[in-house]
């Protein structure tokens, strides 16, 4: 279930990086959905 949803949001921040690159929230909010994908695969 953790893999399904993260798989979606993924693109969605992708997609919203590569839209608006000059959008900093997007970024932000992508450099943490990857921190919290990287703490939850080594825990």
């Amino acid at each position: 279930p953790f893999v399904r949803k993260n798989i979606l949001f993924d693109k969605l921040l992708n997609f919203s990086t590569l839209k608006y690159p000059n959008l900093a929230k997007s970024w932000f909010r992508f450099a943490d959905w990857a921190y919290l994908w990287g703490r939850e695969l080594l825990a």
